[in-house]
Order: structure tokens, then sequence, then C-alpha cells
């Protein structure tokens, strides 16, 4: 079966098809239920988000075509999709026969409720040209401010170069209008005047010595700040050794952990950043070795090799098939073992040409035969599978 993610052009974001296409797609899909399985976790989409329990793929309304059909999904499913994740899509009919392929998403527009996490993927709105205005010669342009001045009267209520005056501070009125007079002495009495004109000087030099304290730590405050200097950093880049392909250049990792969406610290957020890219397979297995010697680097290797083999590429199907397969140690992260998928990914590398993918589909085969007859239902669903 053959899916296909397209982003819904009626209803706008947050709404999506899910085309659907190939021989073993049922001709009535009103009566088939459909799941989505997530391939780093196993976990499966529902109404409430991915849940580790089976849940059914909250559809909302199915559209014929001449090769299959699409389900249209709204924010409930298109919100928890990533560009970078694999996902698997499975249909079950009511006689019992299942329909599985992978289902790779790209281009996601999500709906506005879920704010700015993707804004890089939507195009940015078109800027309106701004009108290119002629430069106009001397002369006109003064004849023309010459006119305008002449028709609105006095030349005073026009703004120009020549009547703007500068701005300057308003001077602080004298502070010695605020001192009430002093009282009339009785005649007879001795005079006081020259007592109080020095009173009045003496308050006078004080002021003046205020306003000119304040002016002078203003004019520091003011004073523009020292430039930092420019902080230089070397580079750390070696070049590749001899024969050693060189890699891609990887976006700086934010301070997000590993469990993160794209750009996250550490293995993952390298193999994301790769994968933002062009990402073509075959660095994609460069990276996916270098990341497989590294501790916790497990999962990171998984997201690089699942997308080579998703792109056609026979060994890094093989690789994958190996995650899930339960007869394949090794560290796996936190990809589950699981017999069925391994089955798929190794039927796959078998049609894409690899060798080995027969004699590791005997091995699981024999394995599933021990699994059934120990009573294992999912085992004895898998086997005709493999006897079709």
């Amino acid at each position: 079966m053959k899916a296909e993610y397209v982003n819904d052009p009626v209803k706008g974001p947050g709404y999506a098809l899910l085309q659907l296409a190939g021989d073993d797609v049922p001709d009535t899909p009103e009566t088939a239920r459909c799941i989505i399985k997530r391939s780093s976790d196993g976990k499966t989409l529902g109404r409430g988000g991915w849940d580790q329990a089976e849940c059914i793929l909250p559809c909302r309304g199915i559209q014929l075509a001449d090769e299959g059909f699409a389900l249209s999904v709204g924010p409930e499913v298109v919100d928890n999709l990533d560009a970078l994740e694999g996902y698997r899509l499975v249909l079950r009919c009511a006689d019992g026969r299942e329909a599985v392929g992978s289902l790779h998403v790209a281009g996601i527009v999500y709906s506005p409720q879920t704010g700015v996490r993707r804004v890089a993927e939507a195009p940015p709105p078109p800027e309106a040209a701004t009108p290119q205005i002629p430069p106009q010669p001397e002369r006109e342009r003064n004849a023309a401010e010459s006119e305008t001045a002449s028709s609105q009267g006095d030349d005073e209520d026009i703004i120009t170069l020549e009547n703007v005056v500068p701005h300057e501070e308003p001077k602080a009125a004298p502070l010695l209008e605020s001192i009430p007079p002093l009282p009339v002495r009785a005649a007879g009495g001795k005079s006081k005047a020259p007592l109080a004109a020095g009173l009045i000087l003496l308050l006078a030099v004080c002021v003046g010595a205020a306003v000119l304290k304040m002016r002078s730590g203003a004019a520091k405050d003011d004073a523009p700040l020292a430039a930092a200097p420019p902080v230089t950093v070397s580079p750390e880049a070696t070049p590749p050794s001899a024969g050693e392909k060189a890699l891609p250049a990887v976006p700086a990792p934010d301070k997000s952990d590993d469990t993160g969406r794209a750009g996250g610290a550490g293995a993952v957020g390298r193999a994301r950043g790769h994968l933002a890219g062009k990402a073509d397979p075959e660095t994609s297995l460069i990276l996916y070795r270098q990341l497989r010697t590294e501790e916790n680097g497990a999962d990171a290797a998984f997201l690089l090799v699942e997308d080579a083999a998703q792109k056609g590429v026979p060994e890094a199907m093989l690789l994958v098939a190996g995650y899930y397969d339960p007869l394949v140690a090794g560290d796996k992260g936190s990809i589950k073992s699981d017999a069925e998928e391994a089955f798929n990914w190794y039927a796959k590398a078998a049609q894409a040409g690899a060798a080995e993918a027969a004699t590791r589909l005997a091995a699981l085969k024999e394995h599933l035969t021990a699994e059934a007859a120990a009573g294992n239902r999912d085992a004895e669903r898998l086997l005709k599978r493999f006897s079709r």
C-alpha cells in the first residue's frame, strides 16, 4: 500500500488528506479501521494525542479516487505530526485483511492555535513594492517650496530647514522671586537691610552652584558608552582525513534535550540538523556509523538510517529491519522489537536486491513459528503473510 500526506487546499491550515493507493487497499474503506503508528516509540495517534495503547485514527471524511481513496484529517492529527519522524499506516478490514504502508510527511502547515512552531515551513507573504519617487531638480523643488509657502500665507507656519529653531532647554526661573519680602521695621529701630542683603546674596550663590552641579551630572550620563572590544573565535573544525567524505555543516543545537524537536542538543540534535537540509542517503549512512559508536547515539542513528531507507537504499533497509528484529542484538535505543515491522523492511530490502534479507526472513519465520506454537496470536497472523 502506498500512503502519501498532502495539505488540504480547501480547508486550509491544520487540515490534510492521507491518500492511499495500491492493490491491497480495500474497496469499501468505510468498513476499515485506520491506525498511525510512530516508528520511534511504537505509539499510536488518537483524539487525545499519542498513546501507548492502540487507537483508531480520527477521520473527518473519506474521498474516493480512481486508484484508492483519501482520508480527511483535522488539527487533532496534523498538529501531532513531525516532518522528521517516520510513521507506519495500517488499514484493518472487516474481513480480516490488513494493508500496511510507510507514511512520510513533509511541508506540514499546522493550525493557527499551535502558535509559531513551524513558521519556517510557511512561505512569507509577498512584500508590497515601495514606489520609487524620482529625484526632483533643484530649481523645480525650490520653486515648488516657494509656491507652497505663498499659497499658505505666513512663512512662519511652514516647517523648513530655514525656519526650524534649535531646541533649547528652558532657563530656570530665578528662585529669588519666591522669597517673601522682609517686614518693614518700625520707625526708631536699628535697620537690618545690610544683613538681609547678605542672606539673599548667599542664597543666590548656593542655588547657582546646585544648578551647575545638576547640569554637569546630566552631561556625564549622556556621554556614549565605550564600545566593547571585538571577540575573536578561533575555528575548531579540522579538515577530513584522506578517503573520508566531508559531512555537511550541521546547525548549532539549542538548549533543549535529545527528546525535543529538530535542533535539540546532542546526537539527536545533530541528526535532525542533518535531516533538515538536503540529507543525501550516502552522507546519512556516514553520519549513522559515527553516531552508532557514541554513547546514547542509537536513536539519532535510527533517524538517519530510516530516512535513507525510505529513499530506497537497500543497505539502510536492512539496518532499519535489524532495529525491529527481535533476533538482532545490540543497542537499539528507544526502538522496541516489532516482528511485523522487521518483516516489512526485510521484504522491501529483498525486493531492492539485498541478498542477506532472504536469510534473515527465514530466521524470523522460524522464530514466529515457535511463538505461534506457544499461543502468540500476533505471530499466527504474521505467519499468514509469509505464506502469501
